[in-house]
């Protein structure tokens, strides 16, 4: 996986709203990322295709680790939040 911070993206959508996978040869799928006003497409072959698997995985981890943590500390201060009294 390269982690080469200092490339530029040619494209950029602020939020992924929907995706969609359609073939384009036997061993090339094209992979459309469609946002609010704009879609990229993206050709994946059998090259890097378990890289980005994996890309997909990390991001469905850091995704669900910080909202777990949001929700921890959000416990956190409701329980202080009733130990203290103050029933908002």
């Amino acid at each position: 996986m390269s982690d080469d911070s200092s490339s530029k993206p040619d494209e950029s959508i602020p939020y992924v709203r929907e995706m969609e996978v359609y073939d384009s040869a036997e061993d090339v799928k094209i992979v459309r990322f469609i946002g609010d006003s704009r879609t990229v497409e993206v050709r994946i072959t059998d090259d890097v295709m378990v890289e980005f698997a994996e890309v997909a995985e990390d991001v469905f981890d850091r995704i669900h680790a910080d909202m777990a943590e949001m929700n921890d500390l959000l416990d956190e201060v409701r329980r202080d939040s009733v130990r203290d009294g103050d029933r908002s």
